[in-house]
């Protein structure tokens, strides 16, 4: 069996990506880009990143199973966030000099987080 570079494996792993967080969502609009070593939504682009762990062919189920769980869970994101909330409490955080933003921030996608999950498993 010849082996398929990791550049045409990206870009198929991407594809798929791509059409399986289309289909969740219902949407046409969502592009999916594989890399990096997070995954995350960026709203005003409508671009959905998750990291490449699953590109190689030794993979294992559990890590594929893992990274299909971040697909899953940034989708969940997409359909449930309220994104002009999240906004206005950027800017509200931002302009508080008692707020530490980043660590504001990553305790309110905390619990924005435990909300997604839940609506997206009913």
């Amino acid at each position: 069996m010849r082996k398929m570079d990791t550049g045409k494996m990206l870009g198929r792993l991407e594809t798929a990506a791509e059409k399986a967080a289309r289909s969740m969502l219902k949407r046409r609009d969502i592009k999916v880009v594989v890399g990096g070593s997070g995954a995350h939504y960026v709203h005003e682009t409508k671009t959905l990143t998750v990291p490449a762990y699953s590109v190689r062919e030794d993979t294992q189920p559990d890590h594929v199973n893992a990274w299909r769980g971040l697909l899953d869970h940034e989708c969940a994101h997409v359909a449930y966030t309220d994104f002009g909330v999240w906004g206005e409490r950027r800017e509200m955080w931002t302009a508080d000099a008692r707020f530490d933003v980043a660590r504001t921030h990553m305790l309110g996608n905390v619990f924005e987080d435990f909300m997604i999950e839940r609506v997206w498993c009913e």
